[in-house]
């Protein structure tokens, strides 16, 4: 009939049969089973689980539920079998039980009272293993950032070559010494259009008789992992080659960049680009370019020895946050006054290294225009006068944690 309400089935008859059920529905059905006595105390466990559970949860028989959850969850405890008391069933609840080893276990549980004046038999789930798999998923995710922006990085690098030199520059595969890309002197010194030159061998550019001298700089650079160079008979003449490693790519292969000069030839003068290149490079200021988000886009070396990170090349697509930190140093607060005002001409703030320590710094930034995304650049050098003061902060037992 319409409008009704449906009773809950009458389980009285299975009242006797509780730690039965408990036992039997751990094995097929939960990770954990409790029967509850009206006075809200257990009187069974049944554990499914892993070790950990299993060593909190031997404690709990005799003892009031609700005094085996943290103090948080104690509420939901007290919900839970009001729920159950007064309609025969619960909706799930999570839980978090303290164990041995210091750490939460949670568990989702949902509840049935096996009669009218009989027990309540609870079954739980234990999330943590959920909880691992999403932490993992979060890593993989995080993981597939860096390297997304670690390789947009070294396409910039490259392509930042590309455009401001006169030099002959190839992007070569390591593993097949085959190029991936050219440029427009790379074409003509192979005297082939540049969608010609992809595909085929970088030994292609050289004299016969120096096959083996190019096998040398390519296997120099996969084992070092730096800059090589030598004086090498190009296909047409004597010059020099140099070789760098560009960083790994999705798929984990080693990619070559090759810069080829003919012998006498003048160096062509630098290009706008190339000159800020090797100014970040070189200068001992720590440079910075983050997206709108303040994760790094480009640092330099020196950022890099400043916050004592392990290595540059890893730092695109991490946070600004993970340095900067605290009311004073809000990154989200500077890109947002940069927003408004497009340059900060000096700022202080303290920043918090990777072991630990914080360093005082002075620091200028800017937004960048004319770039296909909204981005900001950061100069800073350590201010050692700050360097105290930040010390004691750190220690200040009264330092608000923001």
């Amino acid at each position: 009939m319409h409008g009704s309400v449906t009773k809950p089935a009458d389980l009285s008859a299975l009242s006797a049969l509780a730690p039965e059920l408990a036992d039997m529905l751990v094995s097929v059905a939960s990770d954990i089973a409790l029967v509850i006595d009206a006075a809200g105390v257990v009187q069974r466990v049944a554990v499914g689980g892993g070790e950990m559970m299993k060593a909190a949860a031997g404690t709990w028989v005799g003892r009031p539920w609700i005094d085996t959850v943290t103090e948080e969850t104690r509420q939901k405890v007290e919900e839970l079998l009001r729920d159950v008391a007064a309609t025969g069933t619960s909706r799930p609840r999570h839980l978090n039980h303290p164990s041995p080893l210091g750490l939460s276990i949670p568990i989702t549980y949902t509840a049935v009272r096996l009669g009218e004046h009989g027990p309540v038999l609870v079954l739980g789930r234990d999330m943590g293993a959920v909880a691992s798999v999403q932490q993992k998923i979060l890593r993989s995710q995080q993981e597939l950032e860096r390297t997304y922006w670690q390789a947009r990085q070294a396409e910039s690098h490259y392509r930042l070559l590309f455009h401001t030199t006169s030099d002959a520059v190839v992007v070569v595969d390591a593993g097949s010494a085959r190029i991936i890309d050219a440029n427009a002197a790379a074409a003509q010194l192979f005297g082939l259009p540049v969608e010609q030159l992809t595909g085929r061998s970088v030994a292609d550019g050289f004299a016969r008789d120096a096959a083996e001298a190019v096998e040398e700089l390519l296997a120099e650079a996969r084992a070092a992992g730096r800059a090589s160079g030598a004086m090498l008979p190009l296909a047409d003449g004597r010059g020099c080659a140099s070789v760098s490693v560009l960083r790994e790519g999705f798929a984990r292969s080693t990619i070559l960049l090759f810069r080829l000069r003919h012998a006498g030839k003048e160096a062509s003068p630098p290009g706008a680009a190339e000159m800020f290149a090797l100014l970040m490079e070189h200068t001992l200021d720590a440079v910075v370019i983050t997206d709108a988000f303040g994760r790094v886009l480009v640092a330099n070396p020196a950022f890099a020895d400043l916050v004592q990170w392990h290595d540059e090349r890893t730092l695109p697509g991490r946070a600004m946050s993970e340095w900067m930190s605290g009311a004073e140093n809000n990154i989200s607060m500077i890109i947002a006054g940069l927003r408004a005002k497009r340059i900060a001409p000096l700022l202080t703030a303290s920043l918090r290294t990777e072991k630990g320590q914080h360093v005082g710094v002075e620091f200028s930034a800017a937004i960048l225009p004319g770039a296909e995304q909204e981005c900001f650049g950061f100069i800073m050098r350590p201010s050692y006068h700050l360097v105290a003061k930040a010390r004691a902060d750190a220690l200040s037992p009264n330092q608000q944690v923001h």
